[in-house]
């Protein structure tokens, strides 16, 4: 990454090690390299946050909130005091989870009441997760990535800035979280978002 090493370093610190930065937007064009840069955020917090955890899931996987969600935990990565292994039994017990929980949808139709349960159990989940491998949530410092902001439906927008808010709002484990955006500019989806 030549010429953003400023910019790479004040993010990370800000982020780690009693840092006080919360949220960052990386904006600009497309094709200037800012899903590189956060790449290199990414790399560099897990390498300083032994205990971390990094949601950081494909703009490409964007079509529905399942497959939002779904890539939520596939692109999950853990710093080296983590144990993966049990991101990866969380992974395909989701799964199962979002199909049991798409069958109620088709059975009541209540759309709201589906977010809802997504986040619930995405959230509970994660936090289980890691206390079946033997840590303390209020140790584990995650980091929300979302690439292309701008990109994003609104119903997953209001998704993330809804039912998701609220659930980790009541999480010990992301009473820690730090959130990290790019989007190629400014906009009032983006504002509103933010708001």
């Amino acid at each position: 990454m030549i010429g953003r090493e400023k910019e790479l370093s004040f993010i990370t610190k800000g982020f780690t090690k009693g840092g006080l930065l919360r949220s960052s937007i990386i904006l600009g064009p497309e094709g200037m390299g800012k899903t590189i840069f956060l790449d290199e955020i990414k790399s560099a917090f897990l390498t300083e946050e032994l205990k971390s955890l990094v949601i950081a899931p494909s703009p490409f996987d964007a079509k529905d909130l399942p497959s939002v969600v779904s890539s939520m935990v596939r692109h999950m990565s853990a710093g080296v005091d983590m144990k993966k292994s049990q991101i990866g039994k969380f992974a395909r017990f989701l799964g199962t989870q979002i199909i049991q929980i798409e069958t109620t949808l088709r059975e009541d139709g209540d759309i709201d009441k589906f977010g809802k349960q997504l986040a619930k159990t995405l959230v509970t989940g994660i936090e289980d997760t890691i206390i079946h491998g033997g840590i303390d949530l209020k140790q584990v410092k995650p980091l929300l990535i979302i690439d292309d902001l701008d990109k994003v439906d609104e119903k997953i927008r209001k998704w993330f800035s809804g039912p998701f808010n609220k659930e980790i709002r009541k999480s010990a484990l992301f009473k820690n979280c730090r959130f990290l955006f790019s989007a190629n500019e400014e906009s009032d989806n983006t504002s509103k978002f933010f708001a």
